[in-house]
Order: C-alpha cells, then structure tokens, then sequence
C-alpha cells in the first residue's frame, strides 16, 4: 500500500537513509510511498501525511447539502471507548466492537472520517 507523503523541508530531498531513492522538491507530495518507508519517514518534522491535509476540508468549501450532512466536530480523544462505537454507528453507519483498543478505535473512526470528507 502506498501513502501520500509532503515533504516541507528546507531544500530538496532524496531518501538515502531508508533505501527508496525517492526524492521530493520543497513542498512536493509524493502519493507512491511504500507503506513501510512512510511510516519510518513520518518520524521526521519534515515529512507530513498528506492523507490529512483531504480531512481539512473547511465547511465552507463544501456545498450547503453537504455541510448540513457533516458530522459535528468532536475531540475523539475525550470520548469513552463506547462513545467511539456509538459516534461511528450514528455518523458512519461502521459497528465497532467497543472491547476494540482505544487506538484501534480512534484509528478507525478517523479512516471514517477521511473517507467522508473526500
């Protein structure tokens, strides 16, 4: 699986330390990053996830059709594990089992979410 990754370093960059070769111009995305080199290139400041920059729809983009269907915002965070499951059912329709981790539910409810917002 690939990930979209944007590289916001100070000048170009091409991967040596992780053996993929890739290489980005400031400001560049690049949405053919091997999984595995992705997750080990997100530990660096520079490198952002470019999946989440889809999420940061403003509400205002969006069609008034559309922003009435919108989810309300809500720190995910704070809720309990069945909080999670219950927002996941009520927004997305998506049967989470609340005995799940909390992260794992957190991770799945943001999926959710990402998924919308395209």
């Amino acid at each position: 699986m690939a990930i979209a990754i944007k590289y916001n370093g100070p000048k170009p960059f091409t991967d040596h330390l992780y053996g993929s070769k890739l290489h980005w111009e400031i400001g560049d995305t690049r949405e053919d990053v091997p999984e595995h080199i992705a997750i080990k290139l997100l530990r660096h400041p520079e490198f952002e996830d470019a999946r989440k920059r889809k999420t940061e729809i403003k509400v205002e983009e969006l069609p008034r059709e559309e922003q009435d269907n919108l989810p309300p915002l809500v720190n995910l965070e704070a809720m309990t594990k069945d909080q999670l499951a219950q927002y996941a059912h009520r927004n997305f329709g998506v049967v989470l089992d609340a005995g799940m981790k909390k992260s794992e539910l957190l991770d799945t409810v943001r999926l959710q979410m990402g998924k919308r917002a395209r």
